[in-house]
């Protein structure tokens, strides 16, 4: 949109440069945007079913996992994939959610980097780039038992959650940026296989705040971040306190009460 002296004019741009877009033009962008961000959500939703319940291409060490997703809403909308080797040379950009050590190769879905423990039986990190540029990232790795050997509750890291998921999501925008993939992007964080898990809370005191997670898979409310070139923890900020709150918090603590972001 462009304003001048209290005008304003919507902007499209074709093979022949730039034009004016009319009413019914208009309609049928914000519609297309709106469906974009549904089948987003829908394809979430399938990867979830789809880690879940063991149909990808490699093998879990456990069922408790944390997933990432990154989707370009322009992915649903031009229907070309995208050019997966100019993925190559860039090694830390396509390391696993939670991993640097890593394998890595094509597969039907698109390509892949894993992370697997020791005899190679196992994956406990992974990230997805799928034809279309969308982004998958699965870990886990973030799991731990408080008190080993005795029976207590098992534990999310929640600073290594916080860190981990704000820097994927700052790599999968750079890794858009290398696959040309342009627009807003659709951000979402799910917990899987996390029932009776309590949230390690760091600065809050463990004795007073355990609170399992009372659902065996969490889907966070997504975000749709409409200019990539925005601070990501900022980005980050909503998927982070709905977590939190999801154990019972009033917020994330990896932000001050003013929104500034505490791991710097």
């Amino acid at each position: 949109m462009v304003t001048f002296q209290q005008l304003s004019r919507f902007y499209a741009r074709h093979s022949q440069g730039k034009y004016i877009l009319d009413v019914g033009e208009l309609r049928l962008v914000f519609l297309g945007g709106a469906t974009a961000t549904q089948h987003a959500r829908a394809f979430v939703r399938d990867r979830i079913a789809s880690v879940s319940a063991g149909e990808i291409d490699f093998h879990l060490e456990s069922g408790r996992v944390v997933l990432v997703h990154v989707f370009p809403l322009a992915a649903f909308e031009s229907g070309q994939p995208v050019d997966l080797h100019a993925l190559l040379e860039h090694h830390g950009l396509i390391a696993p959610l939670y991993a640097t050590d890593y394998g890595r190769r094509f597969n039907l879905d698109g390509f892949t980097t894993l992370a697997n423990t020791a005899g190679e039986a196992n994956t406990y990190a992974y990230l997805q780039v799928f034809r279309n540029g969308a982004i998958e990232g699965g870990t886990t790795g973030m799991f731990y038992d408080a008190q080993p050997g005795r029976v207590a509750p098992t534990m999310l890291a929640s600073r290594t959650f916080a860190e981990t998921a704000v820097g994927f999501i700052g790599r999968a925008f750079k890794l858009l940026g290398i696959l040309e993939v342009d627009g807003p992007v659709l951000v979402a964080v799910s917990l899987l296989g996390v029932r009776g898990v309590v949230l390690d809370a760091d600065h809050y005191s463990l004795r007073s705040t355990l609170r399992p997670f009372s659902r065996d898979v969490i889907i966070l409310p997504d975000v749709v971040v409409e200019d990539r070139s925005m601070s990501v923890t900022t980005a980050a900020r909503p998927l982070l306190n709905a977590l939190w709150q999801a154990a019972g918090f009033e917020r994330s603590s990896a932000y001050e009460p003013d929104g500034t972001w505490r791991f710097d």
